[in-house]
């Protein structure tokens, strides 16, 4: 007999004899709150994949890149492009979560004077486990864009391909100029001088991109179109807005299935911080 018909039913026992303290109804929600599901003993489970609108070929779209490359504000054009409701998460807002928003000796991650960030076991472990809660969320049908920096390059990816596995993930590499990074960095009260310098190439080594964008000359609005191109089904596009988003790609240059962008000044846009 199930926990939730043993429940009701020692109620109406206990109502006979004048001791019940609880209606039925709550006490089954109670115990169904917890009921194990039946039938799948030994049976084996394949990766949720979760709802994808027809309208777009990917789940997950992973942006990497140095700190003060442009991601975030290319998350937001994103959003403001794409079809349906995506959500973006940046790692930022991980570390905001850990004890004194990062800067506790508890949240194990340090950041050095040159900009250089080191993280200890307990920090990987909480953020495995949030990567974790965020490829739940793309199973349970929520598109995302994640503003990532991986600190291991490609050892990082590998790691994250398992955690993502069975959704449609696109990887964009976001890279800039040097000298343009360190003068947003300047910019920014939440930034170590030195650290875009000394992630610039840390976050790309051993990476394997879909495609990849520059934000030196190009605007964020820009770069999500071209990114869009990739997310939104063909069939989807109105005649020839295709084309020209992909205007800005120059001459295939690298390994099959990279596509990097060209700089595209656009003056009318504000740049990436």
């Amino acid at each position: 007999m199930g926990d939730g018909r043993l429940c009701c039913r020692a109620w109406r026992i206990a109502r006979r004899r004048g001791t019940a303290e609880a209606k039925p109804a709550i006490a089954h929600r109670q115990i169904t709150l917890f009921r194990k599901p039946t039938g799948l003993r030994g049976m084996k489970t394949e990766p949720m994949v979760g709802h994808m609108s027809p309208d777009l070929t990917a789940q997950v779209i992973v942006l990497n890149g140095a700190s003060s490359s442009g991601k975030s504000t290319i998350a937001k054009a994103l959003q403001d492009l794409l079809p349906d409701l995506w959500l973006t998460f940046g790692v930022d807002a991980f570390i905001d979560a850990l004890p004194g928003r990062g800067d506790s000796p508890r949240a194990d991650i340090t950041y050095r004077p040159n900009g250089a960030v080191e993280t200890g076991p307990q920090f990987r472990a909480r953020e495995g486990a949030w990567r974790v809660g965020l490829a739940a969320m793309a199973r349970g049908g929520a598109p995302l864009i994640l503003d990532e920096v991986f600190l291991s390059g490609g050892a990082t990816q590998t790691t994250m391909r398992a955690t993502l596995q069975g959704l449609h993930v696109l990887w964009v590499g976001v890279h800039c100029d040097l000298a343009v990074a360190a003068a947003r960095e300047a910019q920014r009260r939440d930034r170590i001088p030195g650290m875009a310098r000394t992630q610039a190439k840390q976050v790309h080594t051993d990476m394997s991109y879909d495609i990849e964008v520059d934000t030196t000359d190009m605007s964020p609005e820009a770069c999500a179109r071209v990114i869009a191109v990739h997310v939104i089904s063909p069939s989807s596009w109105p005649s020839g807005a295709q084309g020209s988003a992909c205007e800005t790609q120059r001459p295939h240059q690298q390994p099959l299935g990279v596509a990097t962008i060209s700089a595209h000044r656009d003056s009318q846009k504000t740049r990436p911080r």
